[in-house]
């Protein structure tokens, strides 16, 4: 029996099993708490007279205060240890119980078993950063290292975001989009904000480690200059009035603040000498991107790592785990469910049926947001879906959640 004969025969089987009522226990993405670091925090108090006194707080003491839904710490399901940066021939990963046809940015878990025709291949990057490139080889276990806190959630400006998701949001105050909890390496950042009908200009104010500085525009962006200059390592707060009356100070407090951070001069080197190595690989640009992209969000320069996922979405690669990986960085890591609203629904539209893992997450997540959004019945709708996917990976923490949301 050749390759692709035993191959369909084991799809077939293991569709049948989850089509009976099959209780597979695969593995999927976590998330995880990590303590919050010091950080400026920026609370909305009411009237103006009063924001500017309270902009910079120590945030550790108001953490278990704010109202957030609390993370989920699921045991049954190992942290993922690797991603497919490029396939070539006919590659299929068999994942306890059923085989998946991975795609670009597919993440691979401990466990996993890869099945790589005659003739194929497929690099993989794993979690710690190192690349393993495999060739024709069956049934060969996922070697990558196990991935661990410290991977997921490495240390720096702001640890590990936040697992939860607001209880409210408010779409009407020009609340920022960029930067905003991350790291940066530019000392002349875009800054960006939510727009305001109604408004005709904004006070835009940077402050932070040796600067406090001010201008006026009519547009919903601006390219600060350089000048005064941002500080290697000096932490910085983004500020926009519009002239309508709303802040961004209105936007409820976060852990882990709004603040953002230009990294040292040692480590931003560090960064583009391993830049410079993957853009030397003989690999296509896809696979380069992805990589850079894993880079930059190990050094918690989350906008970066979305504007380059982004690009190859503008360059029309169409990646179920490319959006995917958009919309939680979005989320979870800057706290902006409406812009992660859109890539978690394409990631659905996208999802191969065997890959239940990848569409799960995005049902789940999106129920998170319409409920911060407060849309309760859409809300319903994604939690309900996200139960069944649950239920057929037998992933019993995820089911306890959703049926407390659903019963709430």
């Amino acid at each position: 029996m050749n390759w692709a004969i035993a191959t369909s025969i084991s799809f077939l089987l293991s569709s049948l099993l989850l089509l009976f009522g099959g209780n597979s226990s695969g593995v999927g993405a976590v998330y995880r708490d990590e303590p919050v670091n010091r950080t400026n925090w920026v609370d909305s108090v009411g009237g103006g007279s009063n924001k500017q006194s309270v902009r910079h707080q120590n945030n550790d003491q108001l953490v278990t205060t704010y109202p957030i839904l609390s993370a989920l710490r699921p045991t049954s399901q190992p942290l993922a240890n690797g991603q497919i940066l490029q396939i070539t021939g006919d590659v299929q990963i068999q994942r306890t119980g059923r085989r998946i046809e991975p795609k670009i940015g597919t993440d691979i878990y401990p466990g996993d078993q890869l099945f790589i025709a005659q003739e194929s291949q497929i690099i993989m990057q794993c979690a710690d950063l190192s690349i393993q490139t495999i060739s024709s080889a069956n049934n060969l276990r996922n070697r990558c290292p196990a991935a661990s806190e410290q991977t997921e959630c490495s240390p720096g400006t702001y640890k590990c975001p936040h697992r939860g998701d607001v209880t409210s949001w408010n779409n009407n105050i020009p609340y920022i989009i960029s930067p905003r909890r991350t790291a940066i390496l530019t000392d002349k950042p875009l800054l960006r904000w939510n727009g305001i009908p109604e408004a005709q200009y904004y006070t835009v104010t940077l402050e932070g480690d040796g600067i406090e500085w001010t201008t006026q525009v009519s547009d919903t962006q601006i390219l600060y200059p350089g000048e005064p200059p941002l500080q290697p390592d000096g932490d910085y707060l983004l500020i926009i009035e519009a002239d309508t009356g709303e802040s961004s100070l209105d936007e409820s407090p976060l852990p882990g603040g709004l603040n953002f951070s230009r990294l040292d001069t040692q480590q931003t080197q560090q960064i583009r000498t391993q830049a410079s190595q993957i853009s030397q690989q003989p690999w296509n640009q896809t696979a380069k991107a992805l990589a850079l992209a894993t880079l930059y969000s190990k050094h918690q320069l989350h906008t970066q790592a979305i504007a380059t996922l982004e690009s190859l979405i503008a360059d029309g690669v169409e990646s179920a785990a490319i959006y995917r990986k958009i919309g939680d960085r979005y989320f979870y890591h800057l706290a902006l469910p409406l812009q992660a609203k859109p890539y978690y629904k394409k990631a659905i539209e996208l999802s191969h049926t065997t890959d239940i893992e990848e569409k799960t997450h995005a049902q789940y997540h999106l129920g998170r947001i319409e409920t911060a959004l407060g849309n309760p019945n859409q809300a319903q709708h994604w939690f309900t879906l996200a139960l069944k996917g649950y239920q057929t990976l037998g992933y019993t923490q995820q089911i306890q959640e959703i049926e407390h949301q659903l019963n709430r």
